[in-house]
C-alpha cells in the first residue's frame, strides 16, 4: 500500500469512529453523578421541590464578578430549565452560591 493510501484509510477510519460517538443521555441520573435530588454533605440542591437556589454577589464586588454570576445562572439554565436568581444578600432557608473576590470579602461580609 502506498503512504497516500494508508493515510486516506486512517482518516476515514477516524471520521467512521468520531461519527458514531454519542453524547450521554441527560434524562436521568447516572451511576457516579454529581447530580443529586436532597441534600447532602457533599453539596446541597440548586433546582428542586420548588425551590430554587440564589447566587449571592454583593453589591461591592467588581462588574466581573457578577458577570460571572450571570453566566453561571445562565449554565444552570442549560442544565436544568430553571434560572437561578443572582441576588445581593442570602435569603433565609435558601441554598445559596456565593461568589466573591478574597480581598473584598475582608471589607465586606456577605
Amino acid at each position: 500500500m502506498t503512504t497516500l493510501l494508508k493515510h486516506f484509510l486512517c482518516v476515514v477510519f477516524c471520521l467512521i469512529t468520531i461519527s458514531n460517538i454519542r453524547a450521554q443521555s441527560w434524562d436521568k441520573p447516572i451511576r457516579g453523578s454529581w447530580m443529586s435530588t436532597r441534600n447532602t454533605e457533599a453539596g446541597f440542591v440548586l433546582v428542586g421541590n420548588n425551590k430554587l437556589a440564589e447566587i449571592v454577589v454583593s453589591s461591592k464586588e467588581g462588574s466581573n464578578v457578577m458577570k460571572t454570576a450571570n453566566v453561571l445562572a445562565s449554565d444552570i439554565k442549560k442544565i436544568t430549565g430553571q434560572q437561578l436568581p443572582v441576588v445581593e444578600k442570602p435569603t433565609k432557608d435558601i441554598n445559596s452560591i456565593r461568589l466573591f473576590t478574597p480581598l473584598q470579602t475582608c471589607k465586606t461580609k456577605i
